[in-house]
């Protein structure tokens, strides 16, 4: 087993969940300490630099997983795939991202010649709150690279959507079920209405909204007084996710209180979307890499976020791009070797490509 693979496993081998990356950390700082001086904030995000010049550059990923329900994560490898045993996630959303930058800059520590940052944040798939707290001071580069998507290496995201979420809070009126429930408002009936009359799902090529969590009620004979729902709404046209958010708010407003009831709600911006034309310098410098590794280039857009949307909120301009990974999120999640040592080799050809000169 070569050493990339082995290190890879090592760090899929522990839970990291949102909120619980310090082993892993750890492991990353102790494994990879030959490449400088590690830093750590106060969220977790861990920041490494390289070197100094007028060229910089910065590489991310995220060191933290969706829940894993076990404290130990089984890592197989066979016929040059890795997965899990099947009980829990494999990790590599986004491990891959974190070995691939690693590993890469380790081979081109002593070619860099200007300033590379490297940032792995925490928390990102609880609403990349690691990005939104990292010390942007800190931080020479202005543009750089973020690896964590799926596919093998070749894809590559030029346009992300704008993520808006809801919370709703409907305040109905208790009463006995079975005895006199005309005397009760049932807010999760009221709730119901409003959801009925919801566009769910893909609203259109570059919108979706989803109800994804609903908690109320506390016994069949009780008419329930009140329902706690969140929702959200993405689109990649901004006012297209306006118009959508409103219409959503505008509706559980009107059935809540037709019905007598009465709602309480909060709308978050999680993060603002980002368009990039093809021709743009860092789009031109990765198909430049990906041609020196007869790889495909694929530009896609994209209905998900990830830490690119913050960092290019922030000033940083970044787009996001393909490690491998299959499955994430799943019990199924795998990666093959081939696309692990190949996502490393686009980290050594961009850190080639971009301080040429």
């Amino acid at each position: 087993m070569d050493n990339i693979t082995k290190n890879f496993i090592e760090l899929c081998k522990i839970p990291s969940p949102s909120g619980n990356e310090e082993k892993v950390r750890e492991k990353i700082i102790d494994m990879y300490s030959d490449l400088g001086k590690w830093k750590v904030d106060s969220i977790g995000n861990v920041y490494l630099s390289i070197g100094e010049g007028e060229k910089s550059l910065l590489l991310n990923a995220h060191i933290d997983t969706v829940p894993v329900d076990s404290d130990k994560i089984n890592v197989i490898l066979d016929n040059n795939i890795i997965r899990s045993d099947g009980k829990t996630i494999l990790g590599a959303d986004d491990k891959s991202g974190v070995v691939a930058i690693l590993e890469g800059v380790r081979k081109k520590k002593n070619e860099i010649k200007g300033r590379l940052d490297v940032i792995l944040t925490v928390q990102e798939e609880t609403g990349l709150n690691g990005a939104k707290n990292v010390n942007i001071s800190s931080i020479k580069a202005k543009e750089g690279y973020v690896f964590d998507l799926h596919n093998p290496p070749g894809d590559i995201v030029n346009i992300s959507p704008y993520h808006n979420t809801f919370k709703f809070f409907i305040y109905g009126k208790a009463a006995h079920a079975g005895v006199e429930p005309e005397k009760g408002i049932n807010a999760i009936f009221l709730s119901s209405k409003a959801i009925s009359k919801l566009k769910i799902g893909r609203i259109d090529d570059e919108s979706t909204s989803n109800v994804g969590f609903i908690k109320g009620g506390s016994a069949t004979n009780v008419v329930p007084d009140f329902v706690e729902i969140w929702a959200e709404a993405r689109s990649r046209n901004e006012e297209k996710l306006i118009k959508i958010s409103d219409e959503i708010i505008d509706t559980f407003i009107k059935e809540v209180e037709d019905g007598s009831g009465k709602i309480e709600y909060k709308l978050n911006r999680e993060y603002n979307g980002y368009k990039f034309d093809e021709d743009d310098k860092l789009i031109k410098i990765i198909k430049k890499v990906f041609d020196s590794l007869n790889i495909k280039p694929n530009i896609i857009s994209t209905m998900g976020g990830s830490d690119s949307n913050v960092f290019n909120e922030k000033g940083i301009k970044t787009i996001v791009l393909s490690t491998g990974m299959n499955n994430v999120h799943t019990k199924e999640e795998y990666i093959k070797v081939e696309d692990l040592l190949t996502s490393v080799k686009v980290v050594e050809k961009i850190i080639d490509f971009y301080f040429e000169n």
